[in-house]
């Protein structure tokens, strides 16, 4: 396990390691998300099952990506506060907020707390304005 203390320019196998994890997680992920859409048991898909994907920032990166399509398709509109605040904040750190504007339209926002995931940070807000979130979501306590 020493191997994971050496910057991954000192051993470049290690990049490929990294990368195949990052593979697997996405194909176990993806799995967990379909099966849960297929039977309607998104309470476990963002209970039990992102909590163990939540344990590293790997595993969570993979989950959140693997989210990305399902909620753009339409299959995903409710994901709850915590999973669409990492959300957000994972492409924010992507710089691909583009992705966030595209999938808020099929997020149903009466269920997320919208100050908790948009208020975060000035980027996040603005984007929530840009999408005309009503002002009760964003001030009321």
């Amino acid at each position: 396990m020493l191997l994971f203390f050496f910057p991954v320019k000192f051993c470049p196998f290690l990049s490929q390691i990294v990368f195949d994890l990052l593979c697997l997680f996405q194909e176990a992920a993806s799995l967990c998300i379909n099966h849960c859409i297929l039977i309607n048991r998104t309470d476990v898909l963002f209970g039990w099952i992102y909590q163990r994907y939540s344990e590293s920032a790997l595993k969570k990166a993979a989950f959140i990506e693997c989210l990305e399509p399902h909620i753009l398709s339409g299959e995903l509109t409710q994901v709850t506060s915590d999973v669409m605040k990492d959300f957000v904040d994972h492409y924010e750190k992507k710089g691909s907020l583009g992705i966030v504007e595209a999938c808020i339209i099929n997020v149903d926002i009466a269920n997320v707390d919208v100050r908790q995931v948009f208020c975060a940070n000035l980027t996040s807000f603005t984007i929530c304005r840009l999408w005309s979130v009503p002002n009760y979501y964003l001030l009321s306590t």
